[in-house]
């Protein structure tokens, strides 16, 4: 009970009682993010390698990636050895039943290998299956696999329809893999770059998500010179489009925890 001197004194506990309760959420946040970080690692190999690339606007906004910025940083970054990017798709899946949404992801072929990733059944995708007409293949989920698919072993090379398109399974992945972890994907098909979609491929059209590994030699600290250097080249090639814009490469582990972590 608060003394004589703190009953006379409503604002001074008021405000102790306040600072307390801060403390207390601070705290929770503080554990929360640590729980996160620690005791809920990346599902990935050497997770802290992973970081997730953006292009930055002219007011300093992070965003997606276009098409030609994300091929310069893949044809040109040393720090970085692999690069990948990815969109996120809903399919509609018919099978014998009625049709079911399926949370899906278009991806660079780079994707499981910038993970360090494997299908435990069949395999994931190879760079010319990133071709439009060769991109028919789908790499499902574990879950997919056993809840819809009737975890049949033999279920590689054998077609699925998705949105109405038949697409041959390749691969089936491990119940421990997800990714992005925030969402729920079921299945990964090849993201292809059409050479003769011109509007697709400006450099205003910024759609994508890139992902990549720092090489083993490198630091986060040392990928983001780097990349801010292609990115002052590209802007001063490029004014019309990226006069102003630079990159930021962000830990896997920091958008994760920006996604996970109650506000």
């Amino acid at each position: 009970m608060p003394s004589a001197p703190l009953r006379r004194q409503p604002t001074f506990v008021l405000v102790s009682v306040l600072t307390q309760a801060l403390g207390i959420g601070a705290n929770t946040a503080i554990f929360s993010a640590i729980k996160t970080v620690v005791l809920n690692p990346l599902p990935y190999q050497d997770p802290e390698k992973i970081a997730v690339l953006w292009e930055v606007n002219p007011d300093g906004n992070q965003g997606p990636v276009s098409i030609p910025t994300f091929e310069d940083w893949k044809r040109e970054t040393k720090r970085l050895e692999s690069l990948a990017a990815y969109r996120h798709v809903d399919f509609s899946y018919k099978g014998t039943g009625d049709p079911r949404n399926v949370p899906g992801l278009r991806a660079t072929p780079d994707l499981f290998s910038v993970l360090k990733s494997n299908a435990v059944l069949g395999r994931t995708f190879t760079a010319d299956e990133a071709v439009p007409g060769a991109d028919r293949v789908v790499v499902v989920s574990h879950g997919f696999w056993t809840r819809v698919l009737a975890a049949d072993r033999s279920i590689v090379g054998k077609t699925i329809q998705l949105d109405a398109v038949p697409y041959t399974v390749v691969g089936v992945m491990s119940p421990a893999f997800e990714f992005p972890t925030s969402t729920k994907v079921e299945a990964w098909t090849p993201l292809t770059f059409d050479p003769k979609d011109m509007h697709g491929r400006s450099r205003r059209a910024r759609s994508l998500t890139v992902i990549g590994r720092i090489a083993q030699d490198s630091t986060p600290r040392q990928a983001q010179q780097e990349v801010s250097v292609l990115a002052s080249r590209i802007a001063a090639e490029f004014k019309d489009s990226n006069a102003g814009w630079g990159a930021r490469v962000v830990a896997a582990h920091e958008q994760l925890w920006a996604r996970r972590v109650p506000r």
